[in-house]
Order: structure tokens, then C-alpha cells, then sequence
């Protein structure tokens, strides 16, 4: 959290992702020196500079993991929001973020609304601006709920006012702005990651495996 005080959230949340995906990179290239090492892939003296590579990815990501805790995302997201909203009119990728985020809350509690829903609303009235200061400080009031989700107050008087204003940006003929992953991958976009997601986890688990039967071979 000093890096977000210190330099803001961006700085940040770049940082952690960088460290996020090194973990997956290391474990990548854990599983292509393993295969070096079994001489399925080439020479075992190929398996130093994947080690290495290993050892550095894992650093990277033991290292900058840390940089703010992964529970404040949401509310720091919207945070962020705000802030470059009120100085530049942008930052709503930022929102985005962090009203996913407090919809998954909203599904950790059992209560689920459709994907971007929130993002639509606040959105639409935002710029709508009827109730510009008071959305606003629904946002701050909902990124502060992300963080600390033990009760359905005050989310629910906030969720339920954005979903009404998504509804009325319907009848006036508006529609949500897709994600460059939704751009991508179309309307499955969730179902496309979270197909991925599965995928990346069977393959640590694969390399889990090769990595241990490696390791008793050699016992």
C-alpha cells in the first residue's frame, strides 16, 4: 500500500498484474525445463536457462505481489474513477473494474445481477448528470462496500438505484460499451475466460505433477 500512496493506484495495479502473470509464466517455463529434463523436449542442458527463468519469474512474482492488498481493488478502482473523472472526464475503465468486482460481491452474498449492469447504469446517469453528486458518492459508498462486504448495507438502496437507471438507459435506446475482451471474444467473453481459467489451472497442475514424478525419479 505505500507504492498506492506514495504514487497512486495505476502505478500499482500494472505492477501487480506483472507479477500476477509472471507466476504463470514461471510455471510455464517450470513445465518446459521439466520436459527438458525428461529429454522429451531436447538436451538437459537446455534445463539451466529455463531454471533461471523459473527462479526470476518466481522472485518477480513473490516480490511485487504484495503491493496493495487484492481485497481493495474494487474500492480503489473507483477511487481512481473518481478522481480522473473530476479532473479529466475519463477513468471508466476504472469503474468497470471496480463495479465487476462489486458485483461478484453482490454474488458472494447471493444475490446476482447481470454482468456490467452497474457499470451501465452509473454510467448512464452519470451522464445523464440529473443526480451527478449523489451518484458519485453512491459510487465512493459502493467501492467502500467491495472492500468490507459483511452486510448488504448499503449496497442494495445504491445497487437497486443503478439497475433502475440501466433500465431507463434501455428505453432511451442506450447500450452497454463492450470491454476490448468482449470486443475479441464476443458476447462469451465471461464464459471464454473463465474456460481459460480452468485451462491455465489444469495445466499448473499438470506441471505440479511432471515436476514431483521428476523429482522421485531421480530419488
Amino acid at each position: 500500500m505505500i507504492l498506492v500512496a506514495s504514487r497512486g493506484f495505476p502505478p500499482a495495479f500494472y505492477i501487480h498484474r506483472i507479477a500476477y502473470w509472471s507466476q504463470w509464466a514461471g510455471i510455464a517455463v517450470g513445465g518446459a525445463g521439466v520436459g527438458f529434463g525428461r529429454g522429451w523436449l531436447g538436451p538437459i542442458i537446455d534445463v539451466l536457462p529455463l531454471a533461471g527463468g523459473y527462479l526470476i519469474l518466481t522472485f518477480v512474482y513473490i516480490a511485487f505481489s504484495p503491493v496493495y492488498d487484492r481485497e481493495q481493488e474494487g474500492r480503489l478502482s473507483i477511487c481512481q474513477f473518481l478522481t480522473e473523472s473530476t479532473i479529466s472526464g475519463r477513468g471508466y475503465s476504472w469503474l468497470r473494474r471496480g463495479l465487476l468486482i462489486v458485483e461478484q460481491r453482490l454474488q458472494d452474498c447471493g444475490v446476482s445481477v447481470r454482468r456490467n449492469a452497474l457499470f451501465f447504469g452509473s454510467g448512464y446517469s452519470l451522464l445523464e448528470g440529473s443526480c451527478l453528486e449523489s451518484d458519485r458518492y453512491g459510487l465512493y459508498l459502493l467501492g467502500e462496500w467491495s472492500s468490507q462486504s459483511d452486510t448488504l448495507f448499503p449496497a442494495y438502496d445504491i445497487a437497486r438505484w443503478f439497475l433502475h437507471r440501466s433500465r431507463q438507459g434501455d428505453l432511451a435506446g442506450f447500450s452497454v460499451s463492450r470491454s476490448l475482451w468482449e470486443r475479441i471474444f464476443g458476447t462469451s467473453a465471461e464464459r471464454t475466460s473463465n474456460v481459460l481459467n480452468v485451462a491455465i489451472i489444469i495445466v499448473t497442475i499438470a506441471t505440479v505433477i511432471l515436476g514431483i514424478l521428476q523429482l522421485f525419479s531421480h530419488l
